[in-house]
């Protein structure tokens, strides 16, 4: 029998899953559920194997909800309804490997008893050959307490056999997948990677696969030419990426090679167009003088020093930028500070100023790489510039620079080609335009792009697909994403509600 948990807002639909899914043989519903804090409360009593829920929920979204589910087990199938009928969207926004989606207008008693069966089928494939459920758990949960520094238990051969471990005594090494894409399949990836032996991988948060292995070879050297042929190959679309440890002489490393993998993935925050970390060196976990910049923007924002206040948010983005600390939840928590401290600094100003921290925080929370996180920092910048009148000149060069972007930002257009036109090294012009416009050079052309795309949304009748191809964007998808993240809705709902 498959216990099955479903969830939605809407009561019928509720009553409806529920009547629907205990006709099934072989399935049996355990728990209904409003809300995400109710699902998640039935979640840790009954450990269902499949849950069923919808997308969108007030309070908590099923993304929100279903990612702190993984963190309490991951061993579940999720079956995600919507409303979207961008399905792009959809799959990118969950980032599950194991998720199947369902129009919520299309859904039907005999659909919804279909993609039961194909769940049912992955979940006895995958158990075939598997510890129990409880086993698999019990091993989860001691591989994560010894990624989190946290374990009691010695790590040892005999220790990790009664936890049906297979590592040996040896040399060890350490891998961590990070997936931003339902669409790969970490495992498969694991499949075609060669010099590994004795190789394990467990959940590490929501959306990283830590990997441990008895390498082959001897050194990284020998094996990284495999790693890499095969990671760039599959993850050629950069929604994935992967950071390898270097290897350790024994088993009493184990955590320290974890950490190294984590650090090393961690860098395709700032690093998005490399997909594999492996011989980075010097890592640096914290933010330098994050504390002085901290003291400075305050005691700056209290004494109306307004240009200094922006200099030294621009000083502490570019020394994260240029440091790179691998603790990206701390780069967020010093982002959100500068951004919510503006935020009720200008309180009379903005009303309802606890939603508008809230919305930050969560754009902030949810981004996936350092310009995402720049655009929401900026935007909060722009409109403290726009009310106080500031406005930072800049040099001719720069000037040209924007309006050749304004100009071409619906071709496929880069720093480079840019730096070219106005005669400028494209490191020159990097840095150039990053101090006197306070952001990097993709962030603003994002925000061209995107001031375009919402007036053909507002004035014309042009399709999604067709405005993301006019303003720029050849991926639907990737439009779509970066829409949201700006907006705070995506395309099509924005059309929608302007009444087009």
């Amino acid at each position: 029998m498959f216990k099955v948990l479903a969830i939605d807002d809407e009561v019928p639909i509720r009553q409806w899953l529920e009547f629907c899914i205990n006709k099934i043989d072989k399935f049996q519903v355990v728990g209904v559920a409003s809300n995400g804090k109710e699902a998640l409360d039935l979640f840790r009593s009954e450990r269902p194997d499949i849950v069923v829920t919808d997308i969108e929920m007030p309070g908590m979204t099923g993304l929100e909800m279903l990612k702190q589910m993984q963190l309490i087990d991951s061993e579940f199938y999720a079956i995600v309804l919507t409303s979207h009928e961008d399905f792009s969207y959809a799959r990118e926004a969950l980032h599950l490997g194991t998720a199947k989606y369902i129009l919520k207008t299309e859904i039907s008693d005999i659909s919804l008893a279909e993609v039961l069966q194909e769940a049912s089928r992955q979940i006895s494939e995958s158990s075939k050959n598997s510890p129990t459920v409880y086993e698999h758990g019990k091993r989860n949960h001691y591989l994560q307490s010894i990624a989190l520094g946290k374990h009691s238990m010695p790590v040892d051969e005999f220790t990790l056999k009664d936890y049906n471990i297979p590592l040996v005594e040896g040399k060890i090494i350490a891998l961590d997948i990070l997936n931003l894409d339902s669409a790969l399949n970490s495992q498969e990836i694991l499949k075609n990677i060669k010099g590994l032996n004795n190789v394990i991988s467990f959940s590490f948060g929501f959306e990283h696969t830590i990997v441990l292995a008895n390498p082959i070879f001897e050194t990284l050297e020998e094996m990284k030419e495999s790693l890499i042929s095969i990671c760039e190959e599959a993850l050629d679309n950069q929604m994935c990426y992967m950071g390898i440890s270097d290897i350790g002489n024994s088993l009493g490393v184990v955590n320290k090679v974890i950490q190294m993998a984590r650090q090393r993935c961690n860098l395709s925050f700032y690093v998005t167009q490399k997909h594999v970390f492996y011989d980075e060196v010097g890592l640096k976990e914290e933010i330098k003088h994050g504390e002085a910049y901290k003291a400075s923007f305050s005691k700056e924002l209290l004494g109306q020093e307004y240009r200094k206040a922006i200099k030294t948010k621009n000083k502490m983005i570019n020394d994260v930028i240029k440091e790179r600390p691998t603790d990206i939840e701390q780069v967020k928590k010093m982002m959100g500070f500068f951004a919510t401290s503006l935020l009720y600094f200008t309180k009379d100003d903005i009303p309802e100023i606890e939603n508008q921290v809230a919305t930050v925080n969560k754009q902030i929370q949810d981004s996936n790489c350092m310009d995402e996180l720049l655009t929401t920092i900026n935007s909060v910048f722009d409109s403290f510039e726009k009310k106080t009148e500031l406005r930072q000149d800049c040099s001719a060069g720069v000037i040209d620079a924007i309006n050749y972007m304004e100009e071409h930002y619906s071709e496929k257009i880069t720093l480079g080609m840019v730096a070219n036109v106005i005669s400028f090294s494209p490191e020159y012009f990097s840095r150039l335009f990053m101090k006197e416009t306070g952001m990097n050079f993709v962030v603003y052309l994002n925000n061209i792009r995107m001031k375009n795309a919402v007036k053909l949304l507002e004035t014309t009748n042009l399709k999604v697909y067709e405005i993301a191809e006019k303003v720029g964007y050849s991926s639907l998808s990737y439009f779509s994403t970066t829409f949201k993240k700006k907006f705070g809705q995506n395309p099509y709902e924005y059309q929608m509600n302007v009444g087009k």
